[in-house]
Protein backbone atom coordinates (compact mmCIF):
# COMPACT_ATOMS: atom_id res chain seq x y z
CA UNK A 1 0.00 0.00 0.00
CA UNK A 2 2.86 2.42 0.21
CA UNK A 3 6.40 2.61 -1.71
CA UNK A 4 8.58 1.57 1.80
CA UNK A 5 5.90 -1.03 3.60
CA UNK A 6 7.80 -4.17 3.85
CA UNK A 7 4.66 -6.75 4.26
CA UNK A 8 2.76 -7.41 1.08
CA UNK A 9 -0.81 -7.51 0.09
CA UNK A 10 -2.35 -10.59 0.68
CA UNK A 11 -3.30 -11.99 -2.75
CA UNK A 12 -7.20 -11.99 -1.57
CA UNK A 13 -7.74 -8.75 -0.74
CA UNK A 14 -10.36 -6.47 -2.18
CA UNK A 15 -9.71 -3.71 -4.07
CA UNK A 16 -10.33 0.01 -3.47
CA UNK A 17 -9.62 2.91 -4.87
CA UNK A 18 -6.20 4.38 -4.53
CA UNK A 19 -2.50 4.15 -4.66
CA UNK A 20 -0.81 0.63 -5.14
CA UNK A 21 3.09 0.13 -5.35
CA UNK A 22 4.03 -3.20 -7.50
CA UNK A 23 7.28 -5.14 -7.45
CA UNK A 24 8.36 -8.57 -8.97
CA UNK A 25 11.00 -11.18 -7.70
CA UNK A 26 13.47 -12.96 -9.81
CA UNK A 27 15.83 -15.68 -7.75
CA UNK A 28 14.88 -14.04 -4.44
CA UNK A 29 16.12 -10.49 -5.89
CA UNK A 30 13.52 -8.10 -5.33
CA UNK A 31 13.13 -5.00 -8.19
CA UNK A 32 12.11 -1.33 -7.50
CA UNK A 33 8.33 -0.59 -6.88
CA UNK A 34 6.38 0.92 -9.56
CA UNK A 35 3.01 2.91 -8.80
CA UNK A 36 -0.48 1.67 -10.03
CA UNK A 37 -3.71 3.85 -9.60
CA UNK A 38 -6.65 1.80 -9.26
CA UNK A 39 -10.17 2.83 -9.26
CA UNK A 40 -12.86 0.53 -8.36
CA UNK A 41 -15.59 0.45 -10.07
CA UNK A 42 -17.75 -1.23 -7.84
CA UNK A 43 -19.74 -4.59 -8.54
CA UNK A 44 -21.70 -5.34 -11.49
CA UNK A 45 -25.41 -6.54 -11.20
CA UNK A 46 -26.07 -9.92 -12.72
CA UNK A 47 -28.31 -9.11 -16.51
CA UNK A 48 -32.11 -10.34 -16.79
CA UNK A 49 -33.13 -12.60 -19.64
CA UNK A 50 -36.39 -14.57 -20.46
CA UNK A 51 -36.35 -17.61 -22.51
CA UNK A 52 -35.49 -17.23 -25.87
CA UNK A 53 -37.24 -18.02 -28.97
CA UNK A 54 -35.42 -18.30 -32.47
CA UNK A 55 -37.52 -18.52 -35.68
CA UNK A 56 -36.13 -21.46 -37.74
CA UNK A 57 -32.06 -20.67 -37.14
CA UNK A 58 -30.22 -17.31 -35.77
CA UNK A 59 -27.07 -16.53 -34.07
CA UNK A 60 -25.83 -15.20 -30.78
CA UNK A 61 -26.46 -11.58 -32.65
CA UNK A 62 -30.29 -12.17 -32.18
CA UNK A 63 -30.28 -12.87 -28.11
CA UNK A 64 -31.81 -9.82 -26.51
CA UNK A 65 -31.27 -9.17 -22.03
CA UNK A 66 -31.68 -6.82 -20.33
CA UNK A 67 -28.44 -5.00 -19.38
CA UNK A 68 -26.66 -1.63 -17.93
CA UNK A 69 -26.98 1.38 -20.15
CA UNK A 70 -23.11 1.47 -20.40
CA UNK A 71 -22.80 -2.26 -20.17
CA UNK A 72 -21.61 -5.29 -22.67
CA UNK A 73 -23.25 -8.58 -22.99
CA UNK A 74 -21.58 -11.92 -23.16
CA UNK A 75 -22.77 -14.78 -23.98
CA UNK A 76 -21.12 -18.32 -23.21
CA UNK A 77 -21.70 -21.90 -24.69
CA UNK A 78 -21.79 -23.56 -20.73
CA UNK A 79 -21.31 -22.17 -16.99
CA UNK A 80 -17.47 -22.19 -17.31
CA UNK A 81 -16.42 -21.30 -20.59
CA UNK A 82 -14.12 -18.23 -20.23
CA UNK A 83 -14.35 -16.73 -23.88
CA UNK A 84 -17.65 -15.68 -24.87
CA UNK A 85 -18.87 -16.47 -28.07
CA UNK A 86 -18.43 -14.95 -30.94
CA UNK A 87 -21.82 -12.55 -32.15
CA UNK A 88 -22.26 -15.00 -35.51
CA UNK A 89 -21.69 -18.15 -33.86
CA UNK A 90 -24.91 -20.25 -34.83
CA UNK A 91 -27.38 -20.74 -32.18
CA UNK A 92 -28.75 -24.83 -30.88
CA UNK A 93 -31.52 -25.65 -28.52
CA UNK A 94 -30.45 -25.12 -24.92
CA UNK A 95 -28.91 -23.52 -22.40
CA UNK A 96 -26.50 -20.55 -22.89
CA UNK A 97 -24.94 -18.35 -19.78
CA UNK A 98 -25.02 -14.49 -19.72
CA UNK A 99 -23.12 -12.22 -18.48
CA UNK A 100 -22.74 -8.60 -18.65
CA UNK A 101 -19.26 -6.60 -18.70
CA UNK A 102 -18.75 -3.10 -17.47
CA UNK A 103 -15.40 -1.72 -18.29
CA UNK A 104 -13.17 -4.71 -16.35
CA UNK A 105 -15.98 -6.02 -14.42
CA UNK A 106 -17.71 -8.55 -15.50
CA UNK A 107 -20.92 -9.47 -13.59
CA UNK A 108 -21.71 -13.39 -12.56
CA UNK A 109 -23.33 -15.73 -15.47
CA UNK A 110 -27.29 -16.39 -15.00
CA UNK A 111 -28.18 -19.90 -17.55
CA UNK A 112 -30.73 -18.68 -20.26
CA UNK A 113 -32.77 -21.25 -22.14
CA UNK A 114 -32.74 -20.96 -25.76
CA UNK A 115 -35.51 -23.02 -28.08
CA UNK A 116 -34.85 -22.73 -32.13
CA UNK A 117 -38.46 -22.97 -32.88
CA UNK A 118 -39.11 -25.07 -36.81
CA UNK A 119 -40.67 -22.74 -39.53
CA UNK A 120 -40.95 -25.51 -41.61
CA UNK A 121 -44.25 -26.07 -43.85
CA UNK A 122 -46.51 -28.59 -41.54
CA UNK A 123 -47.81 -31.53 -42.75
CA UNK A 124 -51.33 -31.20 -43.87
CA UNK A 125 -53.48 -33.74 -45.90
CA UNK A 126 -56.17 -33.25 -48.40
CA UNK A 127 -59.58 -32.10 -46.23
CA UNK A 128 -63.06 -32.95 -46.85
CA UNK A 129 -66.02 -30.95 -45.25
CA UNK A 130 -69.59 -30.21 -46.19
CA UNK A 131 -71.63 -27.30 -47.53
CA UNK A 132 -71.57 -24.26 -44.73
CA UNK A 133 -68.48 -25.67 -43.35
CA UNK A 134 -66.11 -22.33 -42.29
CA UNK A 135 -62.12 -21.34 -41.45
CA UNK A 136 -63.00 -22.51 -37.81
CA UNK A 137 -64.02 -25.72 -38.66
CA UNK A 138 -60.51 -26.24 -40.22
CA UNK A 139 -59.37 -27.47 -37.11
CA UNK A 140 -55.90 -29.07 -36.91
CA UNK A 141 -54.86 -31.35 -33.78
CA UNK A 142 -51.79 -29.08 -32.08
CA UNK A 143 -50.02 -28.85 -28.72
CA UNK A 144 -50.22 -26.17 -26.24
CA UNK A 145 -48.83 -22.51 -27.49
CA UNK A 146 -49.37 -24.33 -31.43
CA UNK A 147 -51.94 -22.66 -34.00
CA UNK A 148 -52.51 -22.43 -37.41
CA UNK A 149 -53.19 -19.66 -39.69
CA UNK A 150 -55.15 -20.10 -43.05
CA UNK A 151 -54.66 -18.07 -46.09
CA UNK A 152 -56.56 -17.43 -49.42
CA UNK A 153 -53.53 -18.05 -51.17
CA UNK A 154 -49.70 -18.28 -51.11
CA UNK A 155 -49.00 -14.62 -50.79
CA UNK A 156 -51.85 -13.17 -49.05
CA UNK A 157 -50.90 -10.97 -46.28
CA UNK A 158 -53.82 -11.46 -43.74
CA UNK A 159 -55.50 -14.77 -42.36
CA UNK A 160 -58.58 -15.93 -43.44
CA UNK A 161 -61.25 -14.71 -40.54
CA UNK A 162 -62.75 -17.81 -38.83
CA UNK A 163 -66.30 -16.72 -40.20
CA UNK A 164 -65.37 -17.43 -43.55
CA UNK A 165 -67.47 -20.21 -45.29
CA UNK A 166 -65.27 -22.43 -47.15
CA UNK A 167 -65.18 -23.61 -51.00
CA UNK A 168 -63.66 -26.31 -52.74
CA UNK A 169 -60.46 -25.41 -54.02
CA UNK A 170 -56.54 -24.58 -52.33
CA UNK A 171 -56.14 -23.06 -49.39
CA UNK A 172 -52.63 -22.55 -47.75
CA UNK A 173 -52.14 -23.24 -43.53
CA UNK A 174 -49.36 -22.16 -41.46
CA UNK A 175 -47.86 -23.55 -38.06
CA UNK A 176 -47.66 -20.65 -35.39
CA UNK A 177 -45.34 -21.82 -32.44
CA UNK A 178 -43.84 -19.40 -29.66
CA UNK A 179 -44.34 -16.32 -32.11
CA UNK A 180 -42.75 -18.20 -34.69
CA UNK A 181 -44.44 -18.77 -37.88
CA UNK A 182 -43.83 -21.45 -40.53
CA UNK A 183 -43.74 -21.51 -44.22
CA UNK A 184 -46.87 -22.50 -45.84
CA UNK A 185 -48.71 -25.36 -47.24
CA UNK A 186 -51.11 -26.11 -49.89
CA UNK A 187 -54.05 -27.62 -48.89
CA UNK A 188 -56.82 -29.34 -51.50
CA UNK A 189 -60.42 -28.44 -49.69
CA UNK A 190 -62.94 -30.28 -50.98
CA UNK A 191 -66.91 -29.54 -49.79
CA UNK A 192 -69.54 -32.18 -50.22
CA UNK A 193 -73.16 -30.66 -50.41
CA UNK A 194 -75.46 -31.43 -48.33
CA UNK A 195 -78.97 -33.55 -48.39
CA UNK A 196 -81.95 -31.63 -48.43
CA UNK A 197 -83.85 -31.41 -45.11
CA UNK A 198 -85.95 -33.64 -43.61
CA UNK A 199 -89.55 -33.04 -43.80
CA UNK A 200 -92.20 -33.55 -40.84
CA UNK A 201 -95.01 -31.85 -38.93
CA UNK A 202 -94.26 -29.38 -35.77
CA UNK A 203 -95.46 -29.66 -33.71
CA UNK A 204 -96.17 -33.33 -32.94
CA UNK A 205 -99.03 -34.41 -30.39
CA UNK A 206 -98.67 -37.55 -27.88
CA UNK A 207 -100.79 -38.22 -25.12
CA UNK A 208 -98.89 -39.72 -22.13
CA UNK A 209 -96.04 -40.32 -23.38
CA UNK A 210 -93.82 -40.74 -26.39
CA UNK A 211 -90.50 -41.80 -27.43
CA UNK A 212 -87.52 -40.58 -30.10
CA UNK A 213 -89.10 -43.39 -32.25
CA UNK A 214 -92.55 -42.07 -31.83
CA UNK A 215 -91.79 -38.79 -33.81
CA UNK A 216 -92.97 -39.08 -37.60
CA UNK A 217 -91.00 -37.11 -40.76
CA UNK A 218 -91.45 -37.85 -44.18
CA UNK A 219 -87.82 -39.45 -44.67
CA UNK A 220 -86.64 -42.44 -44.05
CA UNK A 221 -83.54 -43.19 -41.29
CA UNK A 222 -83.66 -39.92 -39.45
CA UNK A 223 -80.83 -39.04 -36.88
CA UNK A 224 -82.38 -36.55 -33.93
CA UNK A 225 -80.44 -34.65 -31.99
CA UNK A 226 -81.43 -32.37 -28.89
CA UNK A 227 -79.84 -29.34 -30.03
CA UNK A 228 -79.33 -27.51 -32.93
CA UNK A 229 -75.12 -27.00 -32.60
CA UNK A 230 -74.84 -31.17 -31.99
CA UNK A 231 -76.95 -31.59 -35.23
CA UNK A 232 -74.74 -29.64 -37.39
CA UNK A 233 -71.50 -31.58 -35.70
CA UNK A 234 -72.83 -34.98 -35.59
CA UNK A 235 -72.29 -35.11 -31.73
CA UNK A 236 -74.64 -37.33 -29.04
CA UNK A 237 -77.13 -38.79 -31.52
CA UNK A 238 -80.18 -39.16 -29.39
CA UNK A 239 -81.33 -43.14 -28.90
CA UNK A 240 -85.01 -43.95 -30.06
CA UNK A 241 -86.22 -44.95 -26.93
CA UNK A 242 -84.90 -41.52 -25.73
CA UNK A 243 -88.19 -40.55 -23.72
CA UNK A 244 -90.12 -37.18 -25.55
CA UNK A 245 -90.46 -33.90 -23.01
CA UNK A 246 -92.95 -32.02 -23.35
CA UNK A 247 -92.34 -28.60 -25.11
CA UNK A 248 -89.32 -29.75 -26.18
CA UNK A 249 -87.67 -28.88 -30.01
CA UNK A 250 -85.78 -31.95 -31.16
CA UNK A 251 -83.50 -31.53 -34.44
CA UNK A 252 -83.96 -34.07 -37.37
CA UNK A 253 -81.39 -34.72 -40.32
CA UNK A 254 -80.46 -37.16 -43.02
CA UNK A 255 -77.17 -38.61 -43.73
CA UNK A 256 -75.74 -37.95 -47.63
CA UNK A 257 -73.99 -40.65 -49.54
CA UNK A 258 -71.02 -38.71 -49.15
CA UNK A 259 -71.13 -38.67 -45.05
CA UNK A 260 -72.49 -35.27 -44.95
CA UNK A 261 -75.85 -34.38 -43.06
CA UNK A 262 -78.54 -32.12 -44.20
CA UNK A 263 -79.15 -28.88 -42.27
CA UNK A 264 -81.82 -30.06 -39.01
CA UNK A 265 -85.10 -29.48 -39.16
CA UNK A 266 -86.70 -28.35 -35.32
CA UNK A 267 -89.52 -30.41 -34.54
CA UNK A 268 -91.67 -29.22 -31.17
CA UNK A 269 -93.14 -31.89 -29.27
CA UNK A 270 -95.99 -31.81 -27.54
CA UNK A 271 -97.38 -34.66 -24.65
CA UNK A 272 -100.71 -33.77 -23.33
CA UNK A 273 -102.18 -35.51 -20.23
CA UNK A 274 -104.81 -38.75 -20.69
CA UNK A 275 -107.84 -38.26 -18.66
CA UNK A 276 -106.44 -40.19 -15.23
CA UNK A 277 -102.74 -38.58 -15.70
CA UNK A 278 -101.27 -36.63 -13.24
CA UNK A 279 -102.49 -33.18 -11.68
CA UNK A 280 -99.51 -31.04 -12.53
CA UNK A 281 -101.04 -28.49 -9.96
CA UNK A 282 -99.83 -30.42 -7.44
CA UNK A 283 -96.68 -32.03 -8.99
CA UNK A 284 -93.59 -30.45 -7.09
CA UNK A 285 -89.88 -30.75 -7.73
CA UNK A 286 -86.83 -28.79 -6.19
CA UNK A 287 -84.58 -27.30 -6.91
CA UNK A 288 -84.39 -27.12 -10.55
CA UNK A 289 -80.77 -27.09 -11.20
CA UNK A 290 -80.16 -29.37 -8.78
CA UNK A 291 -76.70 -30.07 -6.86
CA UNK A 292 -77.19 -32.91 -4.96
CA UNK A 293 -80.64 -33.82 -3.15
CA UNK A 294 -84.08 -33.32 -5.61
CA UNK A 295 -86.82 -33.09 -3.39
CA UNK A 296 -90.26 -34.25 -5.15
CA UNK A 297 -93.52 -33.95 -3.67
CA UNK A 298 -97.13 -35.03 -4.77
CA UNK A 299 -100.96 -35.46 -3.65
CA UNK A 300 -100.54 -39.50 -4.20
CA UNK A 301 -97.81 -41.72 -3.05
CA UNK A 302 -94.79 -41.56 -5.39
CA UNK A 303 -94.25 -45.54 -6.11
CA UNK A 304 -91.07 -45.22 -8.62
CA UNK A 305 -89.15 -42.51 -9.77
CA UNK A 306 -86.35 -43.51 -13.11
CA UNK A 307 -83.92 -41.23 -14.18
CA UNK A 308 -82.71 -41.17 -18.02
CA UNK A 309 -80.22 -39.09 -19.34
CA UNK A 310 -80.05 -37.67 -22.91
CA UNK A 311 -78.59 -40.78 -24.31
CA UNK A 312 -82.05 -42.46 -23.03
CA UNK A 313 -79.60 -44.35 -20.70
CA UNK A 314 -81.50 -45.75 -17.28
CA UNK A 315 -79.16 -43.92 -14.86
CA UNK A 316 -80.93 -44.04 -11.35
CA UNK A 317 -84.09 -45.69 -10.32
CA UNK A 318 -85.51 -45.90 -6.90
CA UNK A 319 -88.69 -47.38 -5.16
CA UNK A 320 -90.63 -45.30 -2.53
CA UNK A 321 -93.88 -45.73 -1.52
CA UNK A 322 -94.82 -41.71 -0.03
CA UNK A 323 -95.89 -38.40 -1.21
CA UNK A 324 -92.47 -36.47 -0.74
CA UNK A 325 -89.39 -38.63 -1.66
CA UNK A 326 -85.26 -37.77 -2.25
CA UNK A 327 -83.57 -38.33 -5.54
CA UNK A 328 -79.38 -38.12 -5.09
CA UNK A 329 -78.00 -36.33 -7.97
CA UNK A 330 -74.44 -35.99 -6.35
CA UNK A 331 -72.93 -38.70 -8.24
CA UNK A 332 -74.32 -37.55 -11.42
CA UNK A 333 -72.36 -35.74 -14.21
CA UNK A 334 -73.73 -32.15 -15.13
CA UNK A 335 -76.52 -31.98 -17.48
CA UNK A 336 -79.93 -32.31 -18.51
CA UNK A 337 -81.71 -35.64 -17.26
CA UNK A 338 -85.44 -36.62 -17.26
CA UNK A 339 -87.25 -38.33 -14.40
CA UNK A 340 -89.85 -40.56 -14.88
CA UNK A 341 -92.27 -39.76 -11.63
CA UNK A 342 -94.92 -42.96 -11.21
CA UNK A 343 -97.64 -43.67 -8.76
CA UNK A 344 -99.71 -46.97 -8.23
CA UNK A 345 -102.18 -45.72 -11.89
CA UNK A 346 -99.94 -42.67 -13.32
CA UNK A 347 -96.37 -41.63 -14.73
CA UNK A 348 -94.96 -38.30 -15.43
CA UNK A 349 -91.79 -37.00 -16.89
CA UNK A 350 -89.81 -33.89 -15.86
CA UNK A 351 -86.77 -32.57 -16.89
CA UNK A 352 -83.86 -31.81 -14.51
CA UNK A 353 -80.92 -30.10 -14.33
CA UNK A 354 -77.72 -30.78 -12.92
CA UNK A 355 -74.80 -28.42 -11.98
Amino acid sequence: PSATSQTPIPTLSAIVSGTYYVSQKVNGCESLRVQIIASSQGSVPAPIAGVQNICGNGTVAQLVAQILPNATAEWYSNATATTPLASTALLVNGTYYLSQRVGNCVSVKVPVAVRIVSTSAPAISAITMCAGSLVADLIIPATTGTSYQWYLNSTATTPLPSTDVLQSGYYFVTRVENGCESLRTQVQVTINSRPNSPTGQTPQTFTDYAEISNLIMTEPNVVWYATYDDAMKGENPLVQNMPLVNGTTYYAVVIGANGCPSLPTPIEAIIVLGVNDFDLTNLTYYPNPVNDLLTINYIDVITKVEVYDLNGRLVITRNFDKETIQIDFSTLSSGTYMLNVKTKENSQFVKIVKK
